[in-house]
Formats: structure tokens, sequence, C-alpha cells
């Protein structure tokens, strides 16, 4: 029973007893009675004054993710998911811009770009400064898609090596993944190139990826959910509000010597990686490996020579039915426009 219940009932006892008594009793009563209720008074003062001093821990609840080892006993072909094979692939320049030329300062030169990402209306490409404080500060070009001119850039400071970029049309936000020391978590800012913030990972504790590094992100619209590359062989799946709820562990590693950003068409995913030669140091070929959207490897795109001698494909952006690349290749940023899927007709036909 409720302590507040039991003190009014006692209470309404006393009282009933006090009205019976003759009046010569009344005032013992009353004398017994205010030193009764200031006895309780000073004990109820006490057991408050404790229960506020104690410090109450709560544990945060480690959620149980389940982990999905990715494997199939069936042979899968580009083809069979509507890609073309790697012989009737196009290939297309569409865009190129000398970094140095265009944003040299008297204090920062960005020598290089990384994470690259479209909205359908604009391209946005992150381009870093790479002098003796590496990374210390991002910039951010916004493209326009239909004539290709540079509408706006922004430096959005610190925020790491900004390995990929991923856009979200139902929040309307560019995502990053820094990929820089032991920064565990993104950022995100709008398509004005404003408003940046951090955003933290859920339900990670005592998961696999907890102490892992975050490569890349990309998002899936038909799920709602954001595919984060850990490891070569590790995808985690979050919800909306970045909150863990499966694991995927790969049999066919997302990349070689150097592994770059995860992307997807919302049908399969799309992982870039380059064969990096150390001496002397060069880019020998760029790939982009492609699996089904529960990370069972299909198959591969292998480019050597076609983008550029030492060129570098960083990552590719699906819009409209069109894949797009951005490359770094002897001091330029280049978009490319692959044609990767099979051409349809207005009835669905393939051309």
């Amino acid at each position: 029973m409720n302590k507040n219940k039991l003190l009014i009932i006692i209470l309404t006892i006393i009282i009933c007893i006090i009205i019976t008594q003759p009046s010569f009793a009344k005032s013992k009563l009353k004398t017994k009675l205010s030193n009764f209720f200031q006895k309780i008074e000073k004990k109820l003062d006490k057991e408050s004054s404790n229960s506020a001093s104690q410090t109450v821990n709560i544990k945060p609840q480690k959620v149980s993710v389940p982990v999905i080892v990715a494997s199939t006993t069936k042979k899968l072909n580009l083809e069979d998911f509507g890609l073309l094979p790697q012989n009737q692939i196009k290939i297309k320049k569409i865009f190129s811009q000398r970094m140095q030329k265009c944003f040299d300062t008297e204090n920062e030169k960005y020598y290089n770009c990384q994470g690259f990402t479209t909205d359908g209306e604009y391209f946005y490409v992150v381009l870093l400064n790479k002098d003796k404080e590496l990374y210390k500060h991002t910039k951010i070009l916004k493209i326009r898609i239909s004539d290709l001119k540079i509408v706006k850039q922004q430096d959005l400071g610190q925020i790491g090596h900004s390995n990929s970029l991923t856009y979200n049309p139902r929040t309307k936000k560019i995502y990053v993944a820094p990929l820089w020391k032991e920064w565990k978590c993104f950022y995100e800012f709008d398509t004005k190139l404003e408003n940046l913030r951090e955003v933290k990972m859920y339900n990670i504790d005592g998961s696999i990826i907890k102490d892992q590094q975050i490569r890349s992100v990309t998002y899936l619209p038909s799920s709602n959910q954001y595919i984060v590359k850990f490891r070569e062989i590790l995808l985690g799946y979050f919800d909306s509000e970045f909150k863990l709820v499966k694991i995927i562990k790969l049999k066919k590693s997302m990349g070689m010597s150097t592994t770059q950003a995860l992307s997807t068409d919302g049908q399969n995913l799309f992982s870039v990686t380059n064969d990096f030669q150390e001496n002397p140091p060069r880019i020998n070929s760029s790939q982009i490996l492609v699996y089904d959207k529960d990370g069972n490897y299909i198959d591969k795109y292998e480019f050597d020579r076609q983008l550029g001698v030492d060129a570098e494909l960083e990552q590719v952006e699906f819009s409209h039915g069109k894949c797009y690349g951005l490359v770094r290749c002897s001091g330029n940023f280049i978009i490319y426009e692959f044609s990767l899927r099979k051409e349809v007709d207005s009835l669905g036909n393939k051309k």
C-alpha cells in the first residue's frame, strides 16, 4: 500500500477518536499527537535527504545485434542484376578541374579529392588541404549538373579524411564518413553546405564493430537504412536514427591495397578499391566490386589506363539511372559517367 494512503487512513481514525473523547481528554491527545507527528516529519525528512544524496548509476543496455555471414551457393552474374559486363560498359569524361589552379590561396593548397555524392541536381565534391597540417581543412564544392558550373564552395573545417559522402533525399542532408584516427562518428550538413553537426552511432557496444574505424557510408532508400563499411569484410546496417540493426560479414573482401567508398544504386552495392604501388608510388588500377544488397559478391569492373595514368577512382554515385565517378589524376579532379546498367525504353524493354 502507498505510504501516503496509509497516513491518511491513520489520520482519519485518530480524528474520529478525538471527536468521541470528552473535552478534558482532548487536550492530552492533542499534545501526544503533536509529538507523534513531529517524529514522523523528522523521519520523512531524513529519508528524503538520504534518497536525494544517493547517485543512481544506470548502465547502458547492450543490444544484441545479429551477425550474418554473407554466402550463397548460387553463381551470381552481373547480367542477372541488369548490369553490363566489362566489355560493354562505356566511360565518358564530363568534368575536369585542376585543383591547385582554382583553390590555391596564400596559406592553403587543396590538392586532394575524396568523397563525392549527388542529389540529382548537383554534384558535391570534397577537396582536402594536403599540406603538413593534413586534413585540418575540408572544402566542399557544389557543382550544378545541368551546366557543370561550380556554384558554391564552403570550408567546413576539420572533419577528417572525408573518405565518402552520401545523400539522403528524406532528410535532404549529406553525410560524411571521416576515416581519420579514432573518430567513431559521422558528420552531417545540408545542401546549402551549412549547419554542420556530428552524428553518433548507437547499439554498437558489445558488437564486433565497436572499435572499428568508419571507412564509408551509403544510404539505401528502399529500407531507409545507412550501410557503413568498417573493414573490408564488415558492413553495419543502421536505421534512420543510426541505431545498429545488423552486421554482415563478407566472404569476399571489399578492398585491395587501398579501400575507398561504398555506394548503392538501390539495387546493388558498389565498393571502390585501388591497386596502389609503393615503389615508386602510383595507382596501377582501380576496381568497382559489385555485391547484392545482402553482401554477396557478384563480379568486378577493372580500369587500368581508361581513367588516366596514375588515376585514382575515389567513389561512384548514382542518380536518375546514371552512374558517376570521381577520379583524382595528376592534380585534377575529374567526374566520369559510366554506363553500368542496360538501357531500357519507355516500355521497359532492353535496348
